[in-house]
């Protein structure tokens, strides 16, 4: 992978393909870019292609500090600048999707368009009793075992149950999730205040 220094913290990314319009493709919660290394390989025929390491993952630095989703999305923003990426499509998993929207709200004239697969931008009642006990847990010294314990955890019993997940998530984040900063475990989306989902308007269908 290629790494480039921001403010002394080491970004990794890989690249691959050519074509317009250009893919950043940004992983999950104490995942990597490995997770989406079969889109990678599919799209890099068509498109320029930048799988990232969000810092404190993968091969990124992992600096003992507290990690923010406005941080993440301006560690991309400035990643695409320095690469001259202009209009991509940003396609996020989980926290990735998080990501991807905040980077919309903080740097509206840079994505083409983005993309949530699996992202609680706007979690259901069910997954926040699912996240309550976590977003407890991590706050204690097993928060190692705790984040591992998530990868467990049945979000939804229609879609988002253990064995409906891809094997690469199943895969990625047990093992990974021990690398990870305990601040991280602290401030993702998986774990901070969820939002309260919003009533219907009345004139919505």
């Amino acid at each position: 992978m290629q790494k480039l220094q921001r403010d002394g913290i080491a970004l990794a990314y890989e690249e691959m393909g050519r074509g317009e319009p250009p893919i950043i493709l940004v992983h999950g919660w104490t995942c990597d870019h490995t997770y989406f290394a079969p889109q990678a390989e599919h799209f890099r025929g068509d498109h320029r292609v930048i799988s990232v390491d969000l810092r404190g993952h993968g091969e990124s630095d992992k600096p003992q500090l507290d990690y923010t989703m406005a941080q993440f999305a301006d560690d991309i923003a400035w990643l695409c600048e320095q690469l001259r990426v202009r209009k991509p499509v940003v396609i996020g998993h989980s926290m990735g999707g998080v990501i991807a929207f905040e980077l919309a709200a903080r740097h509206p004239d840079l994505p083409a368009a983005v993309v949530g697969v699996d992202s609680p931008i706007i979690p259901s009642q069910e997954v926040r009793n699912a996240l309550a006990p976590v977003i407890e847990g991590v706050k204690t010294p097993n928060y190692r075992q705790v984040s591992q314990d998530l990868s467990q955890t049945p979000f939804s019993s229609r879609a988002m149950t253990r064995r409906s997940r891809p094997a690469s998530w199943r895969a990625c984040l047990p093992p990974r999730s021990t690398s990870c900063p305990r601040q991280l475990s602290r401030s993702s989306p998986a774990t901070r205040r969820l939002p309260q989902p919003r009533s219907k308007s009345p004139h919505c269908s």
